[in-house]
């Protein structure tokens, strides 16, 4: 799976297992660009569990109010989505449910590195997955250890840089 793709499916994954308070959704309640898009489910909507019913319509609300090329972009993503084994859509929900357990510097971090990543040309990304599949697992290890370093001290930085800023913003009103 592109490295491209793979934040985007997770991002698209996250949004629809939001937790929220359940309540249902009467069939009548939805906008009509809501039930525009789940009317392949009318039939089937009232045996849906409220939290189902409820990230259906939200996600039928952002459908309706996305860019034709948007909907394209995710129409696709869902669609490899669907084409995964089963066991590769277990390992992505994992890492999910992973990320989501780090705090929010260490995710910030993770987000700067997939832009990182996407702003490589695709050749360079290639050559990076390529160089990262020779390595041994002895080696992968180090350089996730190494890489996870880094992340903390950029981290600590960027505390530090908020500190100050914060520092000198006092300074200027008590001034």
């Amino acid at each position: 799976m592109k490295v491209k793709h793979f934040g985007q499916t997770v991002l698209w994954a996250a949004l629809m297992l939001l937790f929220t308070p359940a309540f249902a959704v009467e069939w009548q309640d939805l906008s009509e660009g809501q039930r525009s898009v789940l009317n392949p489910y009318r039939e089937q909507w009232n045996s849906f569990g409220d939290q189902r019913q409820q990230a259906l319509a939200r996600g039928a609300e952002r459908w309706a109010t996305m860019k034709r090329r948007d909907q394209r972009d995710l129409r696709k993503r869902y669609e490899r989505w669907q084409g995964l084994a089963p066991e590769r859509k277990r390992q992505l929900l994992d890492r999910l449910n992973q990320f989501r357990q780090l705090d929010p510097q260490q995710q910030d971090a993770l987000r700067r590195t997939h832009r990182q990543i996407q702003r490589m040309r695709p050749d360079q990304r290639q050559q990076l997955r390529d160089r990262f599949n020779r390595l041994t697992p002895e080696q992968r290890a180090r350089a996730v250890h190494e890489l996870r370093r880094r992340a903390a001290i950029q981290q600590h930085r960027i505390q530090q840089q908020r500190r100050v800023q914060q520092q000198h913003r006092s300074t200027l009103d008590r001034n």
